[in-house]
């Protein structure tokens, strides 16, 4: 009993991977989030340069993807 209560413990103190998508394209960037989300990532949107950096001012992803 008390290894799993040890183990849930765990689980809920793991944080999820967080990430930023900064695409133009909102079919590309919808296609990006729809894709991660299952796989277990937050994932934060972001359609400029300007609203990454808005985002970016207050928060720290694991992994930002951004096109070029």
């Amino acid at each position: 009993m008390f290894e799993l209560a040890a183990s849930l413990d765990c689980v809920t103190l793991m944080k999820l991977p967080e990430l930023l998508v900064v695409e133009d394209e909102s079919a590309i960037r919808e296609l990006l989030v729809l894709a991660l989300r299952p796989e277990g990532f937050v994932v934060h949107e972001a359609a400029d340069v300007q609203t990454a950096l808005v985002f970016l001012f207050d928060k720290r992803p694991d992994l930002i993807l951004l096109d070029w």
